[in-house]
């Protein structure tokens, strides 16, 4: 089970990966209810020191979670921001 990502997939293609808003329980309950994995991950594991991009919704205070780590956006932009 994942539980960072949900891949949307149509005919086995995937469409698109997002951000996944559900917990062990939910997963459990679909399973339940008649819901399968669809396998492994489609995506290929990246490579050491490859860029990836991630959206992230910034907090008021202006930091944002990544990694398990609070980050500080003016710091990670040398304090630009794009709008």
């Amino acid at each position: 089970m994942d539980l960072d990502v949900i891949h949307l997939l149509i005919a086995w293609a995937e469409i698109k990966a997002v951000q996944s808003h559900l917990s062990v329980k939910d997963l459990t309950m679909l399973v339940a209810s008649g819901g399968r994995g669809a396998g492994p991950v489609p995506l290929p594991p990246a490579e050491p020191g490859a860029v990836l991009k991630a959206d992230r919704t910034l907090r008021r205070s202006g930091t944002f979670g990544l990694g398990g780590k609070i980050l500080l956006a003016a710091e990670v932009l040398g304090g630009f921001v794009a709008i």
